[in-house]
């Protein structure tokens, strides 16, 4: 079990509402993504939560790192859940 909160769930769809992008992770404003994970790195003190674009099939992260957790409890102001799920 995780120690950060895990707002996702596995296979969900969402849709991002804002531009979001971090090196060559790159979400756009009204993209369909589908979750697929998270993962915690504790050298980079990063949490990645793991997203497929539907559309064009490329996997990237929205980062979170350790001093930015309340970003968790706003998630919804940069993803916004769909009412179906992705068949996983």
């Amino acid at each position: 079990m995780a120690w950060y909160p895990r707002p996702f769930t596995k296979g969900h769809l969402y849709r991002v509402k804002r531009d979001i992008s971090f090196l060559n992770h790159v979400f756009v404003c009204g993209e369909k993504v589908q979750f697929e994970g998270d993962a915690y790195d504790a050298k980079g003190g990063v949490i990645r939560f793991w997203f497929k674009n539907l559309a064009n099939g490329e996997t990237n992260a929205w980062h979170v790192w350790e001093d930015q957790l309340t970003l968790l409890g706003d998630w919804q102001t940069f993803f916004e859940p769909l009412h179906e799920s992705g068949g996983d």
